[in-house]
């Protein structure tokens, strides 16, 4: 996992953001799982933590509003990919290459007019 969360710099655990990150990622691309930096800017007073002594879980006091914001703000990233397809060149036919056609040069037709010696 390549997911990488922040509050106001602080490295921090957050499943739930995570989970809406992920969802909504995989909701445009579904082959392959994000990789993500987010560093939350969020006033001091609204979040705590003091949760655990590694302080990496922390206690968001508007959690549902962060992730409806959250998840608001990547759908609006990731909308004009949605219409967006993947174009392959045509493939080429054996006729338009020239593959599958046997060309027979007679040895005597050199270009130099020797004998290839």
């Amino acid at each position: 996992d390549r997911q990488f969360y922040y509050v106001n710099g602080r490295p921090v655990d957050v499943p739930k953001i995570a989970k809406v990150v992920n969802e909504l990622y995989r909701s445009f691309n579904a082959a392959q799982a994000p990789m993500v930096v987010l560093d939350f800017q969020l006033p001091l007073d609204s979040y705590d933590v003091n949760v655990t002594p590694d302080k990496r879980k922390i206690m968001l006091h508007l959690e549902q509003e962060l992730l409806a914001r959250t998840r608001e703000a990547l759908g609006e990233l990731f909308a004009p990919s949605r219409y967006t397809y993947a174009v392959t060149p045509a493939a080429k036919t054996p006729a338009a290459t020239g593959e599958g056609r046997d060309i027979k040069m007679n040895d005597d037709d050199d270009e130099d007019g020797d004998d290839g010696g």
